[in-house]
């Protein structure tokens, strides 16, 4: 281990404190603490049905689908010559901000609000990380030699901060103390400040000074559609999820949304990039997201789940995300131990099938099936679904993270990068939009003002969501990722020639 921090601190110099304070202090420690207050602030403080709460989760997820439009801003309009630390500088003190009023005056914030202030931290999050990725996607590429050694680091980073926001978030969150909650990632989310503005992170003033770089100049027109029409979809897909409840609107949203998407990325990225970039979306959208379904199981009192595992928020945020971080630090040390030398086709569809295994445990629970054979729900839950999903999951994010950053072209990190994980992140929003609509298909729902509870049909809706539909991607890894090695050179040699023009 102090090899591996030696050699980290040699090769990437003050980036390295940077990158911790990004990801141990704004998208671990706050991000865990804002994202654990989520559930019981809008389940028990504000008593939002499971629709309205899959939508208002939808809403606040959004900035993560509009990362091109941020990218594409800090590479074509650098401010004083620089692409990164003014952009971070901003999104951090809109965070704070809307932390702030959160803070100081929940009780007068209705829970639309709450969902819109949450939208605000999650801009400052996702700025924040994308224009971190966008550097240590330049410094990974220019030092081919240290492999996922960034990459384990900040991961390990974001999982170190989780750990500890999930210990401090889930007895407070029991308490209802969200002020406090609130408070806590309001420090965390401004810490940042201070390796922001000593310029620990390496961001160079470039040609122009003060000047304005335009896109044309730069050459990113095509960036600049393809980030627009991927603002568009998302916030097309927020307004959708928000405005109606209808299963068909939003599956006819997201198909259509997602066709177009997928269509303009084959005609404006490079082919090898766009082919990495269908899969990694497939891989996203098909493990449909159920954040209020199986969250209101698993919490709901026994007014409206008869019989069922009762967690409380201590248990399902705090233990739960201790043993699920510990467990996703094990799959980063597994990955970076064991799997370094793999080819890439498997390092995708392996977890895959991992994952959908693991998502089993669900089904048993949700059948009581460990009930009838003397099992806890707790004990089912932490050493099933909850350790095992979680290592894979961070199995299945490294290649990605890896291989994102290996594409990106050389002068533009920050859109390339923003380009493909907002791909992954409207994946993400469509398994969110889609999930929703299923939930309501299958008429899984549940009032906790009225204890007008449905849980019969999820069983079957999980099966569908976690296990069928992801398993009928694993084969587009033989036709989509490259069959390399991943140290090896990742572009096609016709792709050598292609820009993001």
């Amino acid at each position: 281990m102090r090899r591996f921090f030696q050699r980290l601190r040699r090769s990437f110099g003050t980036n390295v404190p940077a990158f911790a304070s990004i990801y141990f202090g704004v998208k671990g420690l706050a991000g865990e603490l804002t994202g654990s207050a989520a559930l019981p602030l809008f389940m028990n403080h504000y008593g939002v049905s499971i629709e309205r709460f899959q939508a208002y989760s939808i809403a606040v997820m959004t900035p993560w689908s509009l990362k091109p439009l941020f990218g594409l801003l800090s590479d074509g309009l650098p401010i004083c010559g620089r692409r990164k630390l003014p952009y971070m500088f901003l999104a951090v003190l809109v965070g704070v901000w809307c932390l702030g009023v959160l803070a100081g005056s929940l009780e007068n914030v209705c829970a639309e609000g709450a969902a819109g202030l949450l939208f605000g931290v999650s801009l400052e999050i996702a700025v924040v990380d994308l224009l971190a990725e966008a550097k240590y996607a330049e410094l990974m590429a220019a030092k081919p030699e240290t492999k996922s050694d960034l990459a384990s680091f900040v991961w390990g980073c974001t999982f170190a901060g989780s750990i500890i926001g999930a210990v401090v978030a889930g007895p407070m969150a029991d308490q209802e103390l969200f002020k406090g909650i609130f408070v806590l990632a309001l420090v965390s989310a401004a810490q940042v400040m201070a390796p922001i503005l000593l310029g620990m992170l390496e961001d160079p003033p470039g040609v122009g000074g003060c000047q304005f770089t335009t896109l044309k100049h730069r050459g990113q027109c095509g960036p600049a559609v393809l980030s627009a029409i991927m603002a568009t979809a998302s916030l097309g897909l927020t307004g959708v999820t928000l405005a109606t409840d209808s299963a068909q609107v939003k599956l006819a949203y997201s198909i259509a949304a997602s066709s177009v998407m997928i269509a303009a990325g084959f005609r404006l990225l490079p082919e090898t990039m766009a082919r990495c970039n269908l899969y990694m979306f497939l891989a996203s959208a098909s493990y449909l997201s159920l954040p209020g379904a199986l969250d209101y199981f698993y919490t709901a009192p026994e007014a409206c789940v008869p019989g069922g595992p009762h967690f409380d928020m201590t248990y399902y945020i705090m233990w739960s995300s201790i043993a699920g971080g510990l467990a996703a630090l094990g799959g980063i040390t597994l990955f970076q131990t064991c799997m370094q030398d793999w080819r890439l086709r498997p390092l995708f569809w392996f977890p895959t099938v991992l994952r959908c295994s693991a998502a089993a445990v669900d089904l048993v629970i949700l059948m009581r099936w460990n009930v009838d054979v003397g099992v806890s729900d707790k004990l089912t839950f932490m050493l099933g679904n909850n350790i095992v999903g979680a290592a894979v999951t961070q199995l299945d994010r490294m290649p990605a993270v890896i291989l994102t950053s290996r594409l990106c072209p050389q002068g533009s990190e920050a859109i390339a990068y923003a380009l493909m994980a907002g791909f992954q992140n409207f994946g993400n929003a469509v398994s969110s939009a889609v999930g929703s609509a299923l939930t309501t298909a299958f008429g899984v729902e549940a009032d906790l003002e009225t204890n007008d509870c449905h849980f019969e049909n999820l069983p079957l809706l999980v099966v569908t969501s976690h296990v069928l539909l992801p398993v009928l991607v694993v084969p587009l890894t033989f036709v989509l990722i490259p069959d390399v090695r991943l140290a090896d050179p990742l572009r096609r040699r016709e792709d050598h020639h292609d820009t993001l023009e």
